[in-house]
């Protein structure tokens, strides 16, 4: 219970920081109330999407050696944006944010989660 309450700060910090901070055009948060909210529906969907989307996917990520997995993250986010105040543009911009969105999770997911695990 804990990780998953700290991957939806992860989340919210990762939305909040591609749409305000970075500023990839199309791609809109207007608040933290909006971040949260679409951190919470796009965690819901990585639970549960995002696993039968890779398995229905995997010869196709096999074959461009995992770039595929761009692809469904920026889905998966386009469909985030369609039920949470996040405004994006075009699927372009949801790669590019899905990209920018994904980097920022990994490191904070290194620096927040990993330390229970060096112990």
């Amino acid at each position: 219970m804990r990780e998953l309450i700290i991957r939806i700060i992860i989340n919210t910090l990762s939305l909040y920081t591609a749409s305000n901070i970075i500023q990839i055009q199309g791609f809109n948060i207007d608040s933290w109330k909006s971040a949260i909210i679409g951190a919470l529906v796009l965690s819901l969907l990585n639970m549960i999407v995002k696993p039968v989307l890779k398995v229905i996917s995997f010869p196709i990520t096999i074959a461009t050696l995992g770039l595929f997995t761009l692809i469904i993250n920026a889905a998966i986010l386009s469909l985030a944006a369609h039920y949470t105040p996040i405004n994006i543009a075009s699927f372009g911009v949801a790669i590019k944010a899905a990209l920018v969105i994904s980097l920022i999770n990994w490191a904070l997911g290194i620096v927040l989660l990993d330390k229970k695990k060096r112990k």
